[in-house]
């Protein structure tokens, strides 16, 4: 299914960690057969009913608030992005632009109907392909976001840097630095834990 998500949106392999994460959010929000009463995974274990609202087409058009982000008021206050799903570690949408930065908002437009990725970026890799010079990405995210960002590691040619709303709206003469690699906490699965716990309780055959 998540090969199935990129395949449809023209987004190449090196985002199945975006498609798969969104993928196991779906699976423990469906209904299984696995489960009495074709009750869905996330019911089973918390005993609430899954919320369906934030649900929206991955790799689909989206136009998120830039507002926080932005370091003058003549900028735009939004620009077309590529939709890559709800993020485990905030309460927002991620949110990929034609720079190749991730933004994590809260308050985004989506036209579910239009997937931008191929016109954004056209001289990209190829589907299959892992390696491009868009990915990774630097990441922002708005001063809302009540936890810390949990950062895969880095390649070596090309680390990942997280930028604030509070940062960016400092001079744009102050270039910002990496972060020092010796004080992340890496973590190598993109899925929470209580995530691959349900994926592997309730859908193991």
């Amino acid at each position: 299914m998540g090969l199935t998500l990129l395949s449809h949106a023209s987004i190449p392999l090196k985002f199945w960690d975006h498609s798969f994460t969104q993928v196991v959010s779906l699976i423990n929000k469906l209904p299984s057969s696995a489960i009495p009463q074709l009750s869905s995974p996330h019911h089973a274990l918390f005993h609430t009913i899954p919320d369906y609202t934030n649900l929206k087409v991955f790799g689909c058009q989206c136009f998120p608030h830039l507002r926080p982000f932005n370091k003058h008021k003549f900028q735009f206050r939004s620009s077309p992005c590529v939709y890559l799903g709800l993020s485990p570690q905030h309460k927002g949408h991620k949110c990929l632009d034609a720079s190749g930065r991730v933004y994590i908002s809260k308050d985004v437009v989506f036209n579910e109907s239009v997937f931008p990725y191929a016109s954004m970026f056209p001289h990209s890799s190829s589907p299959i392909s892992t390696t491009s010079q868009y990915y990774p990405a630097t990441i922002y995210l708005d001063d809302d976001s009540d936890t810390a960002p949990i950062i895969p590691e880095p390649s070596p040619t090309s680390p990942i840097t997280i930028t604030s709303s509070s940062t960016s709206s400092q001079s744009a003469s102050q270039p910002s630095s990496p972060i020092n690699n010796s004080s992340l906490q890496y973590i190598f699965s993109p899925l929470p834990m209580h995530l691959f716990l349900l994926r592997n309780i309730f859908l193991t055959p």
